[in-house]
């Protein structure tokens, strides 16, 4: 494994972990993101080993794609916390909880995870999460504004791709901050997304990327 680089983005505690593949990113990032926000309740909130996320994949998705599905993470730092007790923690596992207790020295913070050379549209996505974690002003602003629309579609669209009930209004704003999916392309999701964008044209970390 080649080591990832760590970087801070903007004033808030929003840490960028980039690695050089896709693999390295999702293979260390599996048991937090999931613990974080899996749509299978048996993970999420739980502990559990990677082999009964592998299993329970192989199942529902018809083979192991994990690795090939998402190309970009993010989780708070409970979640970072709650994998530190469980079971056979992989090398990677290991590296990421020393690398954020060595170089994060907040005790609230939120990581995101790329790879490669990040997508500008991937890395601003996370970074939505990160400031809807992390800034309660912009949490409140960005979700007014997503309850005023009718995007039921996206939802639908959201929960069968992997994501579960608990983080639609974050991934909904982050979506249509940075592009949302093509099968929900309507008038409703533009005016959103136009919404959205004027609005947080006041925070100055969205300027960086």
């Amino acid at each position: 494994m080649t080591n990832p680089k760590l970087s801070k983005i903007g004033s808030y505690p929003i840490y960028h972990l980039n690695f050089l593949t896709q693999y390295e990113l999702a293979m260390t990032f599996l048991r937090f993101q999931e613990h974080y926000e899996s749509p299978n309740p048996k993970f999420r909130g739980h502990v559990f080993t990677f082999e009964e996320y592998v299993d329970w994949y192989i199942r529902t998705y018809n083979g192991f794609t994990y690795y090939k599905d998402w190309g970009g993470f993010n989780v708070p730092s409970y979640a970072i916390d709650a994998v530190r007790s469980f079971p056979c923690l992989s090398k990677r596992e290991k590296f990421l909880i020393d690398l954020v207790d060595s170089k994060i020295k907040v005790k609230r913070y939120y990581l995101i995870g790329t790879f490669g050379k990040a997508n500008t549209l991937t890395l601003k996505h996370e970074v939505c999460h990160g400031m809807f974690y992390c800034c309660p002003e912009y949490k409140e602003i960005v979700s007014k504004i997503v309850k005023k629309y009718k995007v039921s579609n996206l939802h639908k669209v959201l929960l069968n791709i992997g994501y579960c009930k608990e983080v639609l209004v974050d991934e909904t704003q982050a979506y249509a901050i940075t592009g949302y999916l093509p099968m929900t392309r309507t008038k409703e999701m533009f005016d959103l997304s136009k919404e959205l964008k004027d609005r947080i044209k006041e925070f100055d970390i969205f300027r960086g990327v």
